[in-house]
């Protein structure tokens, strides 16, 4: 027996209106017919199941472009994620809780690491995937520079900034260092990809 033929026999016992029935066996049918090989029919249906709750299927990352800002509707600082209805953020995406139906869990979440600063990182200093992403984790954690605090070390001697960061940020230090030089690049010599992540650092720094 087929999976739509199954699907048509519960469906019939279950007495299910026919527009519902129509929709339930055509989607059946494209599992069905789409899986194969290392696609299985649980791979598409967990996948499906998720999207259809509205569920993301990557972790929420500190990508300000995935968080809108609500400060104007509470009265106070506030993002909401925009692929995640359910997340709060009360420092532009870096940390999160969860609100299911008014009940918040209150556990603080992370939000990982942007995927661009990730690549970025890699590229320019010519690290490991997962060397990057914990470097940019890490200075994240530490919180990202103001304007003001980018001026500071802008007056250090650069053994004195060094140090600076290292105790600032940790095993971040070599993301701060990037988004420095990249600070201290006029706009029109950056590329776009550094524009945006110009843009991105800036706005988590003002949220957080």
């Amino acid at each position: 027996m087929t999976l739509v033929e199954h699907a048509q026999r519960e469906l019939g016992l279950a007495v299910t209106p026919p527009q519902l029935t129509v929709c339930v066996i055509a989607a059946v049918a494209v599992v069905e017919s789409h899986a194969g090989g290392p696609v299985t029919q649980q791979h598409i249906a967990d996948l499906l199941f998720k999207l259809l709750r509205g569920e993301t299927l990557t972790e929420l990352t500190a990508d300000p472009d995935e968080w809108e800002d609500c400060s104007h509707q509470f009265g106070t600082p506030i993002w909401r994620n925009r692929r995640d209805g359910r997340a709060y953020s009360a420092d532009g995406g870096l940390t999160y809780t969860l609100d299911e139906g008014g009940n918040t869990d209150r556990i603080m979440r992370r939000a990982a690491p942007p995927p661009l600063w990730v690549d970025l990182l890699r590229d320019q200093r010519g690290m490991d995937p997962d060397a990057a992403t914990a470097a940019v984790a890490a200075y994240l954690a530490g919180g990202p520079f103001t304007d003001s605090e980018w001026h500071q070390m802008r007056d250090m001697t650069e053994g004195r900034r060094d140090r600076y960061m290292a105790a600032r940020w940790g095993p971040g230090a070599c993301c701060a260092q990037a988004l420095y030089d990249l600070w201290s690049t006029p706009v029109n010599a950056l590329t776009g990809p550094q524009q945006v992540w110009a843009r991105q650092h800036q706005a988590l720094s003002q949220g957080g």
